[in-house]
């Protein structure tokens, strides 16, 4: 996957959301016994962090498909 210098972040994702598909949300969490799990659904990451010990990360990535690549915003 290629980096993208020199860009702002939240306009890159607007033109993400209007001129892409839209694929997936990933984060990754980490329960009270450091087992290491991804989530790709934030309201079961979310239900988990308040309700069952987890700890998410500060970063959260959204995949989008635009013209055979698929472009990563993160720190959402």
């Amino acid at each position: 996957m290629k980096h993208l210098d020199d860009i702002h972040p939240t306009r890159f994702l607007l033109y993400l959301s209007d001129n892409a598909d839209y694929l997936f949300k990933r984060i990754q969490g980490e329960s009270e016994d450091g087992v290491d799990k991804t989530y790709y659904d934030f309201d079961e990451a979310e239900y988990e962090a308040d309700n069952g010990g987890l700890t998410l990360s500060s970063t959260g990535y959204q995949y989008y498909y635009k013209e055979g690549e698929v472009p990563e915003e993160s720190n959402f």
